[in-house]
């Protein structure tokens, strides 16, 4: 008797095993077809609610993870950061800009390294310089570089060539050298070097 009744509490004991292991492992669905409309089958099996189908539908500095419906926080591209800042796709994180343009992202005298995204200096070229000759814009030598008077100002100052298309540093622009009888000698990089902006430049003085 006493046998009996273990083997029949034995064999409950296990329909309660299967019944608990199997209704753990129950899962809703296989893929999103075997959910309702509005719900997706995520990664454990389960039907949850759509959140977001596209992008647009997050906040910013989110992305919607199409596979499970919902916004993670990151991004896929610039539009999902702040006007201020980038997506780094690979790391899928908004961070800020590195200089794109000497003109727009660099100091007065700058250049933009756009590989690196790092704005630098314009190193011992004399722009804005005071001169009386040529020679003071040139290492004592000929060179390239002209003594200008700009803009009616009594002051001289270097200009350096561009006349081979090279850019110039931020707040300067390539123009043309002219002499009296208006003939075309050089194209130097000029500024208004007698304005305060420009007497703090590196080469400036």
């Amino acid at each position: 008797m006493i046998r009996r009744t273990l083997r029949v509490f034995g064999g409950l004991l296990w329909l309660l095993c299967v019944f608990a292991v199997s209704g753990c492992d129950a899962k809703d669905c296989e893929t999103s077809d075997n959910c309702p409309d509005g719900m997706i089958c995520s990664e454990t099996g389960f039907c949850s609610q759509v959140s977001c189908t596209s992008s647009v539908q997050c906040p910013i500095e989110t992305w919607c993870n199409s596979d499970v419906g919902q916004c993670e926080s990151g991004c896929l591209n610039d539009r999902d950061c702040l006007p201020t800042h980038v997506c780094d796709a690979e790391a899928r994180t908004c961070v800020v800009p590195g200089c794109r343009s000497t003109q727009l992202d660099c100091n007065v005298g700058e250049f933009c390294n756009t590989l690196s995204g790092q704005c630098f200096s314009t190193g011992g070229a004399p722009y804005c310089r005071s001169c009386e000759t040529k020679f003071d814009c040139n290492s004592g030598s000929d060179g390239p570089n002209w003594c200008l008077r700009m803009g009616g100002s009594s002051q001289t100052y270097c200009g350096v060539d561009c006349s081979a298309g090279q850019e110039c540093p931020r707040g300067y622009s390539c123009g043309r050298v002219r002499t009296v009888g208006d003939v075309t000698v050089a194209y130097q990089c000029v500024a208004p070097c007698w304005e305060d902006a420009y007497q703090s430049t590196g080469s400036g003085r």
